[in-house]
């Protein structure tokens, strides 16, 4: 029986490790009582606590731990990840880069500490990162609504897929081969979900907001819509966090949504950011309008203002009626309803969607979150999907550009197709 309850599948990993990251607490029990191994490693080196800690399983957490469940150091590739800079008292920066050894198998944390005693300061990359940064201490709160805009790119979830999203980039001509903006006057939008998954999460983060700096000198612009991903992070969820973001700072004892709290530069960024842009007559969303949304008359300079406070500390331990609607499966982070239905949240109808787009000025509404092969529009156009799941090799990569009054998929290969 001692064998049986400790057997593991491809990926090491025990029915104890299942129990833990599914939150089954009797399971988790019953199997520690029978004889499983508390501290049994995966692949991966982790035992049934870390996928308590991830996935916020308080109570299997203290049960493990009580009962001698240990996290141990993990194995990781060698590689270093930053920077993360935090604005510390007495006007000072602190820039740090979390680093690998992987034939130490050692994690640590290289820093240094600069002046910051003006609203903007120019910070150099450390070891191999030639970066220079251009950094502000606070962030102006975008406009919701933007006008007579000739062309548009818009890019679904990233989830940390560095090299496919400037590819694409590239591609479309919006960036060079030095990843420097060269569109001019053009807008590109992100709709959200850059957090989660993948290992670069950190270096399209710090493209993109080197990225909007250089757009506005040319008049062009950078949208960066906020996605569920982003407020699970900010928010301490971290369950999608890929395993090595979890295993460095599991391995220097961090907590990574600590990384982007609101004294840090990206952190700060990110909570400045909107959740819903109207750009021309087209909205741009992570997820989606839904049909209850619009029968609460909800503007989207309220629904930007109201999600950014639940960002900013503000009706955290009591959020309003409105902020839970909008944190919820029928608001614009989480909503499916386009595609599927359910007894919850039924699939938007025809006439619910000209109410939709009526109420709210629209021709059509680009959205992610709902994965897709190919960008792709329903509703007789009204709804484009552009969530290409770039993570899956597979897949081509794909971007979404409306320029004279056509739609455009833009393929990583260059080629271009006319959707609408």
């Amino acid at each position: 029986a001692g064998a049986e309850i400790n057997s593991v599948n491809n990926d090491q990993n025990s029915a104890l490790h299942y129990a833990a990251e599914y939150g089954n607490f009797d399971i988790v029990r019953s199997l520690c009582e029978n004889g499983a191994s508390i501290n049994q490693l995966n692949e991966d080196d982790w035992t049934a606590l870390d996928f308590a800690i991830i996935g916020k399983r308080s109570g299997i957490e203290e049960y493990l731990t009580n009962h001698g469940g240990m996290v141990f150091s993990k194995r990781l590739p060698s590689f270093v990840d930053g920077p993360y800079m935090e604005i510390l008292p007495a006007d000072q920066l602190k820039v740090s880069y979390l680093s690998h050894d992987s034939i130490e198998n050692t994690s640590r944390i290289i820093y240094t500490t600069n002046a910051f005693n003006s609203s903007t300061c120019k910070v150099e990359g450390i070891g191999e990162d030639e970066t220079f940064y251009v950094i502000n201490k606070d962030y102006t709160v975008p406009p919701s609504v933007y006008i007579d805009v000739s062309r548009i790119l818009a890019v679904g979830d990233i989830h940390g897929q560095y090299s496919r999203m400037t590819g694409i980039l590239m591609e479309a001509g919006v960036i060079n081969e030095d990843l420097q903006w060269q569109w001019g006057d053009g807008h590109l939008v992100f709709t959200g979900d850059i957090f989660d998954r993948g290992n670069q999460v950190t270096e399209c983060l710090w493209f993109i907001y080197n990225l909007e700096k250089q757009a506005d000198i040319h008049n062009g612009k950078v949208h960066l819509l906020l996605g569920n991903h982003e407020f699970m992070v900010l928010n301490n969820d971290i369950r999608y966090i890929s395993n090595r973001y979890y295993g460095i700072t599991s391995n220097l004892e961090l907590d990574y949504a600590e990384l982007f709290n609101r004294n840090t530069i990206l952190g700060k960024w990110l909570r400045s950011k909107n959740t819903i842009e109207k750009i021309n007559d087209l909205i741009f969303v992570h997820a989606g309008i839904s049909h209850e949304f619009d029968l609460r008359n909800i503007s989207i300079d309220s629904t930007n203002d109201a999600l950014r406070a639940t960002l900013n500390g503000q009706s955290n331990s009591n959020p309003s009626e409105l902020q839970e609607f909008l944190l919820g499966n029928q608001g614009p982070i989480w909503y499916r309803g386009y595609f599927r239905g359910s007894r919850r949240v039924p699939k938007m109808n025809f006439e619910e969607m000209d109410d939709v787009l009526t109420a709210y000025g629209a021709e059509s509404i680009i959205v992610g979150h709902t994965e897709t092969d190919t960008i792709s529009s329903i509703y007789n156009s009204a709804v484009i999907d552009i969530n290409v799941p770039l993570w899956n090799r597979n897949i081509p990569g794909q971007a979404l550009l409306i320029e004279n009054d056509h739609f455009y998929r833009v393929y990583i290969s260059g080629d271009r197709i006319v959707i609408k």
